[in-house]
């Protein structure tokens, strides 16, 4: 295990230059975007994160867990779980004091109270999405035939049920009250916690759906198709958001807005109540941005990994200036910088006005 000790990162620096100024005395939203990338990279692309009590667990492609403190932003411990070959971590759920690491070869449990305990590893069961519904984890296949496998928290080498999905496997799940929804290609599946029979089925989406998030009675998914689909708990699709400009990842609700992450190396943020585009954060990654989770730490924070093979710490805060602070102030500037934390290089980007909102059942995009 390796020292916790805090990690030493350089002052920010300003970048961007005077953003565009408003007429005197009107004010103006802006966005003000901090980024830093940890060191050391991992040996494998991340695949997925976790937020457990005060670290973060970030799956990579070779197999290797990387345990991480949110405070010091250091790697305390490394959990390798790949035995003779290189099998990637798929998914990382906390299940009471255990978290259940989904691979393509195996499903492994480790005791989060005794890390140095050898995990439970059940060979032979390659899951990638998990879900904790009640008593059990749902675990989807990654390999014909496609189900879900249902095991016992208490017993998990022993599968309680499986539900066939048929031709795709499930991207992601997600629990809304007595039902799961189940992301499939072009489709959501509800299925009755209670007996495990299909409900419905919505479409919409055109590709793989990756990720399913609740925020306010309404579900928010993404998928391969590039774009973001807003739901009512009905299956009743609300907007379409579109933007990124390949496959969308993952989801994140964040300080009162929507982060979505995607294969095109960006991070676009989304007002929740209106459904439209706020800002595209860039020059984050060099390659997809695979996982992203919220971390309250000394300050919030959004943790993104990606097959780059690194993680980085995005801070945001919203303000409203006149010209005369924004342009003026440099005591105004140093406050945002030292607001986002003294660890990273920060920007200011100007928000959209208002009134390039549309609301209601319609087809957005930020272009």
């Amino acid at each position: 295990e390796k020292d916790d000790v805090p990690v030493d990162i350089k002052k920010p620096i300003l970048l961007g230059g005077q953003p565009s100024a408003p007429k005197e005395d009107e004010m103006t939203n802006y966005m003000a975007v901090s980024h830093v990338t940890l060191n050391p990279p991992h040996s494998g692309s991340v695949k997925c994160m976790a937020v457990i009590g005060d670290h973060i667990w970030v799956g990579c492609g070779d197999g290797i867990i990387s345990i991480w403190s949110s405070k010091t932003k250091q790697i305390i411990q490394e959990l390798d779980s790949s035995d003779d070959c290189k099998c990637g971590i798929n998914a990382l759920l906390l299940v009471r004091d255990t978290v259940w690491a989904s691979q393509d070869n195996a499903l492994t449990i480790w005791n989060t109270k005794n890390l140095e305990k050898n995990a439970k590893k059940l060979k032979n069961s390659p899951y990638g999405a998990l879900s904790h519904v009640g008593k059990s984890v749902w675990c989807a296949t990654i390999e014909p035939p496609n189900a879900i496998h249902i095991r016992s928290i208490d017993n998990p080498k022993k599968v309680k049920k499986t539900i066939p999905l048929g031709d795709t496997p499930a991207g992601c799940m997600l629990v809304i009250g007595n039902h799961v929804w189940v992301g499939l290609f072009q489709v959501i599946a509800v299925y009755s916690i209670k007996d495990c029979t299909k409900v419905c089925e919505y479409q919409g989406h055109q590709g793989m759906i990756h990720d399913m998030i609740f925020h306010k009675d309404h579900i928010w998914s993404c998928s391969s198709d590039k774009t973001i689909r807003v739901w009512s708990t009905n299956g009743e699709c609300l907007h379409q958001l579109e933007g990124h400009g390949s496959r969308v990842f993952q989801l994140l609700h964040h300080n009162n807005k929507i982060f979505s992450a995607s294969w095109d190396k960006t991070i676009m943020v989304w007002d929740p109540e209106e459904c439209t585009f706020l800002q595209e954060l860039i020059n984050i990654h060099d390659d997809a941005i695979s996982a992203i989770v919220s971390v309250n730490s000394t300050k919030p924070e959004v943790w993104s990994g990606s097959w780059d093979k690194s993680i980085s710490v995005i801070r945001t805060a919203n303000f409203s200036s006149s010209q005369e602070n924004i342009s003026t102030s440099m005591e105004f500037l140093d406050q945002i910088a030292t607001d986002l934390g003294e660890d990273s290089v920060v920007e200011i980007v100007e928000m959209p006005e208002s009134d390039k909102k549309r609301k209601g059942g319609t087809f957005l995009s930020r272009k």
